[in-house]
């Protein structure tokens, strides 16, 4: 046996030559090698087909070794970062081996109908507590029974671009065949050193491609998008459904947050996308209609944890999908949806559904229960309807009519829905529903088909989305503060995406699952998933919203309220609990020509404080500039807390340099303007100039080398960076370019 190439951790494929399997494979396949989250995975592969190659999980010491039993013993060579083993296959099609962060795929081409339809492996499970064999993927268990590598249920694609599934079979091995989620349970030894694993498909036609995988289970076993998920009361994730490229899942999955792992279980009876996943009042989990084949249901299913299986429940009076579902005392509600559904609601309760009172408006977005009993259906319209009395009433007029919604519920019970298809916006309506009123506030960024979940402490999270075209999709992240009434960028996630789901963890962080990646029309579906956790101290931060003490000062999350003087971002951040003018302030400060910051007041930073007289640095004097003048020119602060006329004469610093007197600019260079309305003459130090200057002997006096003198002045700087500025640039074009070819 020759040596094995090495550790390598390549990304995914770049371009190849007209005629090579790399080109061949995205051309007349379509395939889209997932860039897959960074993960705890290290992978050797040999320098000859059908020799070892080994797959180590880094986190738990566990690994595999597995080698191609029926592949020619072909040399590899390196292109674009794949491994190629050109004939290798049976019937001599090529073989890739490509690496991405969550493992290797095998990319087996075949031009023809080979003998056998199947790609035979040995498996290597000496350092190997169990084996799992569930969902169609075989999971590689540690003493503790946490999954920590798998082989991915298999598919292959043929020369459409369709994508079609293998079968996974597993010999001379024991394996559980258990869908319990498997965490804490007894493992089953494999009972030999090695296994033997084929990889079986029909292909009708050919050619085709053949891709089983080899991951860490930090991904999702299967690419899902448009899927469904709920947390259980287990503390675990279940995920159900979605589709990839139009191919429905049947597969659930679940998520251990503990360990950081998924998990296959039982799969459901009907493959479905654009479900609901809604958890019942005894702890099991009903999915509830959904899409097949484009094709509304009327079927539901129920997920018992206890056994890891689906039994078939009730089906509903109306088939929907993409419609809203929400647990509430008498069972589950599920309103609107499409195929018909729009304006009908259904309750689940004692084991059969039930129609209620229609609603006045069509409905195929997320519904909320409210702390007060009803249910708020967000739009286009929103709605809230009321269980006790079978009725819809109208809230509040909303201005912005909302389809494609994220929508997620406040601590204090508000709710907040996110984004629009009708104008692809970047704006969100909260909605109170004891005050019956809507506030209208500005995202950072627009988005559409993004998710959002509720963050510990009372805030939002709204991550991903994508534009109206579908062209591209987003890694940005968002978190709404119910402090400051306001949404803050946070860190964004490693995969852009939509038609994901956000779920929230029991300790307050949340998962990030699925969807769809896209980048200039480019799509993959999405395996990976993302947990987004609040900063603990010392990490960085935008909001207090990002940290959770709930605490961010100059950009930095801190445990302990910051002292009077000191920077900050909210009121929670300050021992005196205000934060005026992003700074520590000894009492609130309300009221006009107030201020705690010194370069407004003249006073200490901290220090509530008139705003120096002549001066109005925050518009509070003549707050609408096409409002008639009382003065003949703008009020200012008195210097005394009071908006005033500033007598003719007075002056007014616009800013450190310039006096404005009677609508005269006057430069008060080299020194700087007081706030008192007058351009100092003297300097007591450097603080009293303007830049470039220092105090010298009482006179300010420029540090400027003269024109032509040392090049290392500031006058000579700009044109550096902006050359590195240009070659940066054109070595990213250069990039895309070549992503793109």
């Amino acid at each position: 046996m020759k040596r094995a190439v090495g550790v390598v951790l390549l990304f995914g494929l770049s371009c190849g030559a007209q005629g090579d399997p790399v080109h061949r494979g995205r051309k007349d396949f379509g395939l889209a090698l997932h860039a897959e989250v960074p993960v705890n995975v290290r992978v050797l592969l040999p320098e000859t087909a059908g020799d070892w190659a080994r797959v180590d999980d880094i986190r738990s010491d566990l690994w595999v070794r597995c080698r191609a039993l029926d592949e020619e013993p072909v040399p590899v060579e390196l292109r674009d970062g794949a491994f190629v083993y050109p004939g290798a296959a049976p019937g001599g099609g090529d073989v890739l081996q490509v690496t991405g962060r969550g493992g290797v795929e095998d990319f087996a081409f075949f031009e023809r109908r080979p003998v056998r339809q199947r790609l035979r492996y040995e498996v290597d499970v000496r350092h190997v507590a169990g084996l799992r064999w569930v969902g169609g993927s075989v999971e590689f268990l540690d003493q503790s029974g946490s999954p920590r590598l798998r082989v991915a249920p298999p598919y292959f694609v043929n020369a459409a671009g369709q994508t079609r599934p293998a079968r996974l079979e597993l010999r001379g091995c024991a394996a559980s065949r258990d869908p319990r989620p498997p965490w804490g349970r007894p493992v089953i030894a494999p009972g030999a050193p090695s296994c033997e694993l084929e990889v079986a498909w029909s292909a009708t036609s050919y050619p085709i491609v053949v891709d089983p995988a080899w991951t860490s289970t930090q991904l999702m076993a299967e690419t899902r998008s448009h899927h469904a998920a709920v947390l259980l009361q287990s503390g675990r994730v279940l995920v159900s459904g979605g589709e990839d490229e139009g191919v429905d899942r049947t597969s659930a999955e679940i998520y251990d947050p503990q360990t950081d792992t998924w998990a296959s279980t039982g799969s459901m009876s009907k493959a479905r996308d654009s479900h609901t996943l809604t958890l019942l009042s005894d702890g099991r989990a009903i999915a509830v209609g959904g899409a097949q084949s484009g094709a509304a249901l009327a079927s539901t299913e129920i997920y018992d944890p206890n056994t890891g299986t689906w039994t078939d429940a009730a089906d509903l009076v109306t088939a929907r999908t993409n419609h809203g579902a929400a647990a509430i005392p008498a069972g589950v509600l599920v309103v609107g949806g499409e195929s018909g559904a729009e304006y009908s609601a259904e309750l689940f309760a004692g084991g059969t559904w039930s129609a209620r009172m229609s609603s006045t408006h069509y409905h195929k977005d997320p519904i909320v229960a409210l702390a007060d009993g009803r249910v708020f259906a967000a739009g286009p319209l929103p709605e809230i309807y009321d269980p006790n009395a079978d009725a819809w009433s109208d809230p509040a007029y909303i201005k912005n009519s909302r389809i494609g919604a994220a929508v997620a519920k406040l601590s204090d019970g508000r709710v907040v829905l996110v984004g629009d298809v009708g104008t692809y916006d970047d704006s969100a309506d909260v909605y109170d529903p004891v005050a019956d009123t809507w506030q209208t506030v500005t995202l950072q960024e627009p988005r559409y088909l993004a998710a959002a979940a509720s963050l510990q402490g009372g805030g939002i999270l709204v991550v991903g989305g994508t534009d109206i075209t579908k062209a591209s999709s987003s890694a940005g992240a968002e978190t709404y503060s119910t402090a400051s009434g306001a949404f803050a960028t946070t860190a964004s996630m490693t995969d852009r995406r939509y038609a994901h789901s956000a779920t929230t963890l029991a300790d307050g962080r949340i998962l990030v699952s699925g969807g769809i990646a896209v980048k200039a029309f480019a799509k993959n579906t999405l395996r990976s998933a993302e947990v987004f956790s609040l900063q603990n101290q010392g990490s960085t931060c935008t909001s207090c919203a990002d940290c959770s003490s709930k605490m961010c000062q100059g950009g930095t999350c801190i445990d302990s309220p910051a002292p009077t003087g000191e920077v900050c971002s909210c009121d929670a951040g300050c021992a005196s609990g205000f934060c005026v003018d992003g700074v520590c302030c000894d009492q609130a400060c309300v009221g006009s020509c107030m201020a705690c910051a010194s370069e407004k007041t003249g006073q200490s930073n901290g220090q509530c404080a008139p705003v120096a007289k002549n001066t109005d640095p925050d518009d509070e004097c003549n707050p609408d500039p096409t409002s008639p003048r009382v003065c003949g020119a703008d009020p200012v602060c008195d210097g005394a807390g009071a908006c005033y006329c500033a007598p003719a004469g007075a002056g007014q610093c616009v800013n450190d340099h310039t006096l404005v007197v009677n609508g005269s600019a006057q430069d008060c260079s080299p020194y700087k303007c007081e706030v008192s309305g007058a351009c100092r003459t003297s300097c007591s130090d450097s603080n009293d100039c303007v830049a470039g200057t220092v105090c010298d002997s009482g006179k300010c006096t420029s540090t400027t080398a003269p024109a032509g003198g040392d090049e290392s002045g500031c006058g000579c700087r700009a044109a550096p960076r902006q050359s590195t500025a240009r070659f940066w640039l054109f070595g990213l074009l250069l990039l895309l370019w070549r992503r793109r070819r």
